[in-house]
């Protein structure tokens, strides 16, 4: 094979890697357990969840409801948000001890949100696991049927931990 070939050769092995890298980044969500329900078989598995709010052991659906390629998230903002107020008397703590969370704001394509929408309006009031690649955004409740944007507070605390959980889309997201 001459040096042509083999260079012609990598140049498709690349692209078809590039290629699989990019159709497998995607927003899944995964149910979660009610509290006290029965999990029968294998369909759901325990784990530890951490967030700013506290830590939990829920019962989680191995396999993902609904998956949406992140091609088809048009934008995304992450906005630091502060829990409680710095020295109110109800909060419990005093100043200087503020803990900090982060709130992801999603827009989705027509298609995309036409299927969450009817996901998130059949699953009100049941939590979900919502991840983006496979990593955990956050474990959430679903209030109402959401539409073409939609806002997750996310479980992780630590920016640079965030800009990593957002790399894939991180062509589309600002910072506020």
């Amino acid at each position: 094979m001459s040096s042509r070939g083999i260079v012609l050769a990598v140049a498709i092995v690349i692209a078809c890697w590039i290629d699989v890298a990019i159709a497998a980044s995607r927003l899944a969500y995964f149910l979660v357990a009610d509290d006290g329900a029965s999990t029968p078989g294998k369909a759901f598995a325990r784990a530890t969840v951490t967030s700013p709010w506290g830590r939990e052991d829920l019962m989680i659906a191995r396999a993902p409801s609904l998956e949406i390629e992140a091609s088809h998230i048009t934008s995304a903002t992450v906005e630091r948000r502060q829990i409680g107020q710095v020295g109110d008397p109800q909060s419990g703590r005093s100043p200087g001890s503020e803990r900090s969370y982060f709130a992801l704001f999603l827009r989705v394509e027509p298609d995309a949100a036409k299927r969450l929408h009817n996901f998130t309006g059949a699953n009100v009031g049941r939590r979900v696991d919502i991840r983006l690649d496979g990593k955990r955004l956050s474990v959430a409740k679903i209030h109402e049927a959401a539409g073409s944007a939609l806002m997750i507070f996310l479980n992780e605390t630590d920016e640079e931990r965030v800009k990593q959980l957002l790399l894939s889309i991180s062509d589309r997201l600002s910072w506020k």
